[in-house]
């Protein structure tokens, strides 16, 4: 009976450190120029053995939410999001932006607010 209940309180101490899928849906900022790119980069506040980063091509009739699945623990995280625009003329722009998001089941939506020019 005690070994029981030792064994279970470990499998609920491990369960949060397991990696399992986290689904991000970043909604785009809206203004000038037309959005190609999304980088990702994030890192797991207090574990530097977490860390990832993706580059997403926006198709340029794409909805205003990308998606991304991150695979890790749960728990918070860092996240560096750079959206790169191409503006009229031909002309590239990028803006960076951060966030710290808490990573549990279910979906974690990241709004982008236009930054001022």
């Amino acid at each position: 009976m005690i070994l029981a209940a030792g064994i279970a309180l470990a499998v609920t101490q491990l369960i949060p450190a397991l990696p399992s899928d986290h689904e991000l849906a970043i909604d785009l900022p809206t203004g000038a120029g037309v959005v190609r790119r999304l980088d990702l980069n994030w890192v797991r506040v207090g574990d530097q053995s977490h860390t990832g980063g993706v580059r997403l091509a926006v198709p340029a009739k794409s909805t205003k939410t990308v998606h991304h699945t991150l695979r890790g623990p749960d728990g918070p995280y860092e996240i560096e999001l750079v959206v790169q625009r191409r503006l009229r003329g031909g002309t590239l722009s990028e803006t960076s932006h951060h966030r710290r998001v808490n990573l549990s089941s279910g979906q974690t939506r990241i709004v982008l607010e236009p930054k001022p020019q």
